[in-house]
């Protein structure tokens, strides 16, 4: 069977798997570390804000 030029009787796919699954998980981590950082950034921003808006009438 021959698809786009690849030879699919002798196409190891476990190789292809297993790259797949890795770059996911690199994906996942890089997604859940920018969450992380842009909430802490983002309620440090919040909590700035509040402070000056709120608290400093003195």
């Amino acid at each position: 069977m021959k698809l786009f030029g690849v030879n699919f009787d002798f196409f190891n796919s476990s190789f292809f798997i297993e790259i797949n699954v890795t770059t996911f998980i690199i994906l996942i981590l890089f997604i859940v570390t920018f969450l992380i950082v842009l909430l802490f950034f983002l309620m440090s921003y919040l909590f700035y804000f509040f402070e000056k808006r709120f608290f400093d009438k003195f």
